[in-house]
């Protein structure tokens, strides 16, 4: 059990949560945008997918090993562009869990 939330969508969110923080990271360095990796996927180690349909499943799985990777300081350069898929991914991943619990789902024009 994490520290930091178990569960899936519960994870997600607060993976989410960090969005805030990019207006701060955007002008910052290679390393910051690792600490930015490293303290929104600290949500991701209790991140719950073994109920997911394999397709859902295969993408979070996917969706956690990126954020991952860059979550340290590493000989990959992580850029903003990183950050952006990251977020947009999650939503996305979030999106489609609600297809897959056949709630009424429409994706947002702004979000």
């Amino acid at each position: 059990m994490s520290e930091f939330g178990q569960g899936f969508s519960y994870c997600l969110g607060l993976f989410l949560c960090h969005v805030g923080d990019i207006d701060k990271v955007s002008i910052l360095s290679h390393s910051h945008l690792n600490l930015w990796f490293y303290g929104a996927s600290d949500h991701l180690f209790g991140l719950e997918t073994d109920h997911l349909p394999k397709e859902l499943k295969q993408r979070a799985d996917k969706f956690v090993g990126f954020c991952m990777a860059r979550r340290l300081p590493t000989k990959q350069q992580v850029k903003l562009e990183d950050i952006t898929w990251a977020i947009q991914e999650a939503k996305d991943i979030l999106l489609a869990y609600d297809i897959h619990l056949n709630i009424p789902t429409t994706k947002a024009v702004y979000d």
